[in-house]
């Protein structure tokens, strides 16, 4: 009869669960997320190089609050412009390149700044809750509206980290150097892809954790040419990953004497001549970039050919 009445109660529990969707869609785990701040109270001392690199990247500068920080946006409004200053409630980007803006209810507002050209631009005002914010923030909780910290902060990729703070113990976080080359990436890859998560409802995973298989979180979608945030989607198409090269093979992931604002750790020639100097399977030796490219422009760059649209397929170019 208990165990009946155990069955029945279970039963109720779940339709419940159904009706109401009140059971979080980011139950990631039952360990909590403490915020960079905390990171840092330890880190500062043991690592200061990347406490100050990872400030100052864009993935730190992902998402703003204006109320808090007024100069995070770098737009010029002028009379005519397309969306009104006193609409924005966050700002998504650093200013280094463009920046999209929310208003108070998470909405795309429908202009964005592009800030070298010092124009707007159309934007599509979609639900910034299901489309955006789930990668401009940390451990971010769309059914409760909340995050532990706006930008993509140190939990990001290393995981919650209550336990590793408490223990100071390195084997109660994840570091992904320690992660095998495809979840490795996949850490990268639960924001630089396009796709969907199971449900199809949000453009983000709210429940991958760093150290998962992002295939059980998130879906890939076709990106298409150009796409925005397809990197991961076009590296899995690539002898680089095939080969088994990780993101950060090219990439810094804290900005340690990193080269731009891509994060690179040389410039894009000294990264790609570093192995294509020698023959590559069936890919041919480069002895310099002169013979190998004649036609090419004055500043082009390996990337300039090989990686158009910024596809991450690398993909051999269509004409020197």
């Amino acid at each position: 009869m208990n165990s009946r009445f155990r069955f029945l109660g279970l039963v109720a529990l779940l339709l419940l669960i159904a009706w109401t969707g009140t059971i979080s869609v980011s139950a990631k785990r039952a360990a909590k997320y403490v915020g960079s701040e905390d990171c840092a109270v330890c880190h500062e001392d043991t690592h200061p190089e990347i406490i100050k690199a990872h400030a100052k990247t864009l993935h730190s500068q992902a998402m703003f609050d204006v109320e808090k920080n007024p100069k995070s946006i770098v737009a010029t409004f002028t009379p005519d412009a397309p969306i009104k200053k006193s609409d924005i409630k966050y700002v998504l980007g650093s200013g280094k390149v463009y920046q999209n803006y929310l208003d108070k209810n998470f909405k795309v507002l429908p202009a964005k700044w592009l800030v070298k050209e010092k124009k707007w631009v159309k934007q599509q005002p979609v639900d910034g809750l299901t489309q955006c914010v789930g990668c401009h923030v940390t451990n971010f909780d769309p059914a409760i509206k909340k995050w532990t910290e706006l930008g993509v902060g140190c939990e990001a990729c290393h995981g919650p980290g209550a336990v590793h703070a408490d223990s100071q113990d390195p084997k109660d976080i994840i570091n992904p150097k320690n992660l095998n080359q495809k979840r490795l990436n996949m850490v990268c890859g639960q924001c630089h892809a396009v796709g969907t998560d199971p449900s199809g409802k949000y453009a983000y995973s709210p429940t991958f954790v760093p150290g998962d298989d992002l295939s059980k979180h998130f879906k890939l979608t076709d990106a298409g040419p150009g796409a925005a945030n397809s990197q991961y989607n076009t590296f899995l198409e690539s002898k680089h990953e095939a080969g088994g090269q990780k993101c950060t093979s090219c990439h810094e992931p804290h900005g340690v004497n990193a080269k731009g604002p891509k994060q690179l750790r040389s410039s894009v020639n000294d990264l790609c001549l570093a192995c294509h100097t020698m023959k590559l399977g069936d890919t041919d030796a480069v002895k310099d970039l002169k013979s190998h490219a004649p036609n090419a422009a004055p500043d082009a760059t390996c990337a300039s050919c090989h990686m158009e649209g910024n596809s991450h397929a690398f993909k051999k170019a269509s004409s020197n």
